[in-house]
């Protein structure tokens, strides 16, 4: 009886091994990659790819002007805006830069280039729509381009950000010019409020937690619950054209990353979510700045050029060299599939 189990399981084994032979499981490769955007020898702007130590560049659009990648949740796609055909559209293509498509085909888009990460792309969480800013309102549109239709009616809006679990949607609205007010709503449209009044000239901000956000405000920099309650002023700092990031989403426990002039250029700098241990990170000018998902390495633009820093080691790294760079946005992209099974 012993024996004629021990012979089943072993028929069993050799059944499953060979099947696993010719039908071997497929299983998905990621990778931690650099995007960003540079201008070319022709004074267009391209969208590129790298590892996080800055070799294996890759460009991966060549006509027009390209910007703003924003890179699905499964790693596989990046939505892009483009003005290829003469007219700023939603695009869409694989990691690689393969299948480029375009999804929407407006013919008076009222769009400009921004190459700052100031919001104006994004994905929803499952990854099947795409959210992104056009002509002044938040459209949704899934993959394809079908389905069209707008989050917003107001024909102001500038910018606009999902909290980390995408349930929720902070943005600003222009007013009139240089005035911006900031507003919440839930991820379909819905609950729309407004949490800061129309003061703002340049809105910039993020998301600390699922329920809390940080901003600027003209000359502080506030942290506070989505829906404006509990205010606390951070630091001040009173260059205008300011951009804020936080280091670790989900988590108050963080570093704030923001703009400063005063020591005549502006230049980044860093401080703890209390104010404290400032310290400055760049010293040729700097924008755009980026934190990576340890908390402790910041991406950024200066002198042209993108630099990765650790704050803790103090290890600055450029990653290009006369790029004309920007947009850095560190993303993690399914690279290829490889098969389990001998």
């Amino acid at each position: 009886m012993q024996k004629k189990y021990i012979f089943c399981l072993f028929i069993v084994y050799f059944i499953s091994n060979l099947f696993a032979q010719i039908n071997p499981q497929e299983e998905n490769v990621y990778a931690e990659k650099v995007f960003y955007v540079f201008e070319d020898s022709k004074n267009l702007y391209q969208i590129a790819s790298m590892d996080l130590n800055g070799e294996n560049k890759q460009i991966l659009t060549k006509e027009g002007n390209n910007w703003c990648p924003s890179v699905s949740p499964k790693g596989d796609l990046i939505a892009f805006f483009s003005d290829r055909t003469g007219n700023i559209n939603l695009w869409i293509m694989d990691i690689d830069g393969a299948n480029q498509k375009q999804l929407t085909f407006d013919e008076n888009s009222k769009n400009k280039i921004d190459l700052y990460n100031r919001g104006q792309i994004s994905w929803t969480k499952e990854g099947d729509y795409i959210l992104f800013l056009f002509n002044g309102d938040i459209w949704q549109v899934d993959i394809s381009g079908n389905n069209p239709f707008s989050l917003t009616s107001t024909n102001d809006v500038t910018m606009f950000k999902f909290c980390p679990d995408k349930t929720k949607i902070l943005y600003s609205r222009e007013k009139t010019k240089y005035h911006n007010g900031l507003w919440i709503m839930l991820a379909d449209g819905t609950n729309q409020l407004q949490i800061e009044k129309s003061l703002i000239k340049y809105p910039a901000f993020d998301w600390v937690t699922n329920d809390r956000i940080i901003f600027f405000n003209n000359s502080e920099i506030y942290s506070a619950m989505f829906n404006g309650t509990d205010r606390k002023i951070i630091l001040q700092t009173k260059y205008p054209f300011n951009e804020i990031s936080w280091s670790k989403p989900e988590s108050v426990d963080g570093y704030v990353a923001f703009i400063s002039d005063e020591k005549e250029n502006p230049d980044i700098w860093i401080s703890d979510s209390t104010g404290k241990n400032l310290k400055q990170i760049t010293e040729n000018s700097g924008f755009n700045p980026v934190w990576y998902k340890d908390g402790i390495t910041l991406f950024f633009i200066e002198k042209n050029d993108l630099y990765k820093f650790n704050i803790n080691t103090l290890e600055k790294k450029r990653l290009t060299y006369h790029f004309q760079s920007y947009y850095p946005l560190i993303a993690e992209v399914k690279t290829k599939k490889v098969k389990q099974g001998k």
